[in-house]
């Protein structure tokens, strides 16, 4: 690779959690020093009723923007960014791209786009397919004579359903288990990167975050833009408070398993260093997973909903609103719930990570719920910036 100061950015789904908070690390890096390390394009899709360029320029200047870019003018922020109005499904996008990148210097790629959809049924898979799959093959062939880095943000779970330890290199599994179409998804393409990388001479790397929630290092912490997969299983508890019976619902989970959750702002983080390496993979995960009865009573607790059990046996009589819940949102987390006990060797990540402190995933749940509680679940309140708990408190509890 080139020197910094020859290099641009791509970065796709900047509107997306993790893809923003790469924005944000990569910009207060150019920020942060005199000479200005190339310029960088944010591949983003118009949206009806609201310009890309607005969305970015609303991105920097909220209540939610990191207190670390707060110190630099938006102006200079915006400077360093150029926007590409399309998608990565986009017929044209060879075309679009060639024409606003130019090619006599080196590019960093981080590429975040795509659907997270954790049904299975034919609809899930078509959209995962043609949103996540497709997409980064036709992302690819736009970039395939660029010299360029290429990331690849995937997943910690497309080595599929695994017991023990999971190797940031794990050998594929002969008849390979998955979830979900998209934990399938994400596997296939990191076949379809790394293959397409050896045939174009282009350096490729994957990096694979676990269950991603709200920032938990970086001022205002517990902010997130998406409330989505563990807070997706908070939200229905949350509407269902009042609605469900004083009778326990019965919740099938594996007592001796667990869940391995990670903070954005330190996915952010990792993402960057890992560019700046020759690391091939790296699961980017919390050190330590946490067991599914100890996070899922932190938040039900702080819901307010006490009426429930854990249990390991499928109850036979369940109950109107047990059917509810397996037919709804259990359909979709049973496959987690229930699986089997395994961790992550984290001695990569910890090496590379060794400056950032460590959360505490135990002590922050019930924060990052409450700052979804305080916004009713709903994605435009966090956007219209009302207020959230105390950030400050929170702060000083997570770090261990």
């Amino acid at each position: 690779m080139m020197a910094d100061k020859e290099q641009n950015v791509l970065i796709t789904g900047s509107t997306g959690l993790i893809g923003q908070h790469i924005l944000f690390e990569k910009l207060h890096e150019y920020a942060s020093r005199r000479k200005q390390g190339g310029v960088i394009y944010l591949l983003i899709r118009a949206k009806e009723g609201r310009g890309a360029t607005s969305y970015i320029r609303d991105l920097l200047n909220n209540r939610w923007t990191p207190d670390y870019l707060k110190k630099f003018p938006l102006n200079q922020l915006l400077s360093y960014i150029q926007i590409i109005e399309g998608d990565i499904r986009d017929h044209d996008l060879d075309i679009l791209i060639n024409n606003q990148i130019p090619h006599h210097c080196s590019l960093q790629v981080y590429h975040s786009a795509g659907s997270v959809n954790l049904r299975i049924g034919e609809a899930a898979e078509q959209e995962v397919m043609n949103n996540n799959y497709k997409g980064t093959q036709t992302l690819l062939r736009a970039l395939r004579f660029y010299p360029c880095q290429f990331m690849f943000i995937s997943t910690a779970f497309s080595c599929g359903i695994r017991e023990g330890i999971i190797y940031d290199q794990h050998e594929p599994s002969a008849d390979p288990m998955y979830r979900n179409p998209y934990e399938q998804s994400k596997a296939e393409i990191e076949q379809m990167v790394e293959s397409f990388g050896a045939r174009y001479h282009m350096k490729t790397q994957i990096a694979r975050p676990s269950v991603v929630v709200g920032r938990m290092l970086d001022q205002p912490v517990c902010y997130t833009s998406k409330f989505d997969v563990i807070y997706g299983w908070a939200q229905f508890f949350w509407m269902m408070r009042e609605k469900a019976a004083a009778k326990k619902l019965r919740i099938q989970i594996n007592l001796n398993s667990g869940m391995n959750i990670v903070p954005v702002d330190v996915v952010a983080k990792a993402c960057v260093r890992l560019s700046r390496t020759n690391i091939r993979q790296l699961n980017i995960v919390h050190e330590q997973s946490i067991s599914h009865r100890d996070y899922l009573s932190q938040i039900l607790n702080a819901l307010g909903f006490d009426h429930y059990e854990f249990v390991e046996v499928m109850p036979e009589d369940l109950s109107s609103t047990e059917k509810f819940y397996y037919r709804t949102v259990g359909s979709v987390f049973e496959p987690y719930l229930n699986g089997p006990q395994y961790h992550f060797d984290t001695t990569v990540l910890t090496q590379l990570m060794e400056d950032v402190p460590q959360v505490d995933i135990h002590a922050g749940i019930k924060d990052l719920i409450a700052f979804a509680m305080a916004h009713d679940f709903r994605e435009d309140r966090v956007r219209e910036g009302e207020q959230a708990p105390g950030d400050t408190a929170f702060h000083a509890r997570v770090h261990a």
